[in-house]
């Protein structure tokens, strides 16, 4: 704002005078003070003081006169000097008012104006339509170009262009405007990305002929973007192998800064989770993995949870994830082996049985040993004795990490009942009834029976055949499907497929527990007449066989298939 402004007396400029600083006006104008301060003698009476104000929208220099009159009290004037403190302020129609902004104005043409700041929302999210908007008001050219340019951190290169948006602005950016009495409003709507983070955007409001160039330029655009919570998870590598590992993915987050994240469960104690590694996307975001360590002897319980929140801007919810043990797949039931044992028991020596537990997760299970006398019906619970020791070891951890292991021994010191039946019964959160191992049971080897099948076979119709294995000791055993075409000479082993599927359950125990029974299903698709004549097998391994046992279906005739047709197939 260039205006020259001076005091004189008597045509004569003077020196000492005080100049206030502009003020803005609501009207967009500007005004100022100049003060001159002097101590006023009586041979100053009559001088003529002027304020001379320039401006380079004037034709020539504004100029106000004022004349100095002193009156002096008769009670003063036997004073030889009377001491006056003349303040001369000159302001309103002295003072020059202009436009607001720029000066570089034609001769001739003063106009009255006022430019808002760029003005938007205080958050930029990523990916979310964002409108920035600036405003002139007051008394403008009708025809005024507005222009809006892209200022980067490094590139603050103006275009020449008066086109409404520069090269440089993002593609799908669009401008609008809105004119409402003496006001006139730009609008900016983009898209941001990252690349516009940090960047300014310089609202301009041209007019060559007046020689109008008007400017605003926005705060820096500052982009952000909440993280996309994942379910948490437990990864497959588990280092150290005690510790579970939960993790939980931040996804596409900007800019890299981490919101606050916070581990908890509801168990007893709390552990710090690893550094967060944070790596970044092709599109310039940010995704990071949380893991949150828990000791695998802490996790007792199946519904015990883990829970995770993501904590984000202000007044924004947070974002939380928990996850029970039970849906993380973690619980395991144990396999118990058979009670190894000497291969014969002297009366009045002691002895040792021992029974290995693997493949348990979690760790903590119960162990109990029973005694059945010889003739007894009822089996009793063993406890520390004379005649006996019951040694427990600690579980500890598979080579993964994920199951648990451990042996248990029962120590006869004293083998008084040489037909007495011993039990190692084993009860985990996983099972419904314990598993039992006796030590008067020996390997049985299981028998198959005949293959059942429906009454008749419909063409077009899904089909299920069963073999039923039963006598078996222990319960362990596997069992495998086979198909025979019409004309081949060595059958082949089906797998579980969309048109075959095979279920074999768990073994059950017998009530005596000294044997299993299963029953293996073989379920097939809609028969064809390719399939006339398929003979089918079930095939089953058991450690008290010498080599696999089978059971044939024989073939198989679709209903309605002529015996002649079944003749020469055979």
């Amino acid at each position: 704002m260039d205006v020259d402004v001076v005091w004189l007396r008597d045509g004569q400029v003077q020196k000492g005078f005080t100049r206030s600083s502009p003020q803005r006006k609501l009207d967009g104008t500007f005004s100022l003070t100049l003060t001159y301060t002097f101590t006023a003698d009586l041979h100053d009476s009559g001088s003529v003081f002027s304020c001379r104000v320039y401006h380079e929208v004037l034709g020539q220099s504004l100029q106000e006169d004022t004349t100095l009159d002193i009156l002096v009290r008769s009670t003063d004037v036997d004073q030889t000097r009377t001491l006056i403190i003349a303040i001369i302020i000159i302001a309103g129609t002295v003072v020059i008012i202009f436009i607001c902004c720029h000066t570089n104005r034609s001769k001739g043409w003063a106009v009255s104006y006022s430019i808002s700041e760029v003005a938007g929302p205080e958050r930029c999210l990523l990916s979310r339509e964002l409108t920035l908007h600036c405003s002139m008001e007051g008394m403008f050219p009708d025809d005024i170009t507005i222009k809006w340019e892209w200022i980067h951190s490094e590139d603050r290169t103006v275009s020449e262009s008066d086109q409404p948006q520069s090269p440089s602005a993002p593609r799908g950016c669009r401008v609008t405007k809105k004119r409402a009495g003496t006001r006139l409003t730009s609008f900016l709507t983009f898209t941001p990305t990252v690349q516009d983070d940090g960047a300014r955007v310089r609202c301009c409001f041209l007019h060559k002929a007046k020689q109008i160039r008007e400017e605003r330029v926005s705060p820096e655009i500052r982009v952000c973007a909440q993280p996309q919570v994942s379910e948490i998870q437990v990864l497959p590598e588990w280092d150290p192998r005690d510790k579970v590992p939960f993790a939980v993915q931040l996804h596409n987050f900007y800019p890299k800064e981490l919101p606050p994240i916070q581990w908890g469960w509801d168990g007893a104690g709390s552990w710090r989770e690893d550094p967060v590694q944070i790596d970044k996307n092709a599109d310039g975001t940010f995704t990071a993995t949380s893991v949150w360590r828990v000791p695998s002897r802490s996790l007792t319980r199946p519904e015990l949870r883990v829970r995770v929140c993501v904590q984000h801007g202000p007044g924004e919810p947070p974002s939380e994830r928990e996850l029970s043990l039970r849906a993380a797949g973690l619980l395991r039931p144990p396999e118990v082996s058979e009670i190894s044992q000497p291969k014969s028991m002297a009366t009045g020596k002691g002895v040792i049985l021992s029974c290995h537990i693997v493949g348990h997760f979690p760790g903590e299970l119960s162990v109990t040993w029973l005694q059945r006398g010889k003739g007894e019906a009822t089996a009793v619970i063993l406890r520390d004795s004379a005649e006996c020791r019951m040694e427990y070891d600690r579980a500890v951890p598979a080579l993964d990490g994920k199951s648990f292991q451990q042996e248990t021994r029962l120590i006869l010191l004293m083998l008084k009942d040489q037909g007495a039946e011993y039990i190692c019964r084993v009860g985990h959160l996983t099972l419904e009834t314990p598993i039992e191992r006796s030590s008067a049971c020996h390997p049985r080897p299981p028998a198959l029976g005949e293959i059942s099948q429906p009454e008749a076979l419909v063409p077009g119709q899904p089909a299920t055949l069963r073999c039923l294995i039963s006598g078996f000791y222990p319960g362990q055993l596997a069992v495998t499907w086979l198909q025979k075409g019409v004309g081949e000479k060595e059958p082949r082993p089906l797998e579980s497929s969309d048109l075959h599927r095979i279920h074999t359950p768990t073994p059950s125990q017998a009530p005596d527990g000294k044997s299993y029974s299963v029953e293996s299903l073989l379920h097939l698709p809609p028969m064809g007449s390719e399939d006339n004549g398929v003979e089918y097998q079930c095939h089953v391994e058991h450690k008290a066989l010498k080599k696999p046992k089978s059971m044939s279906s024989g073939q198989l005739w679709l209903q309605g298939y002529s015996e002649s047709t079944r003749a020469s197939n055979s």
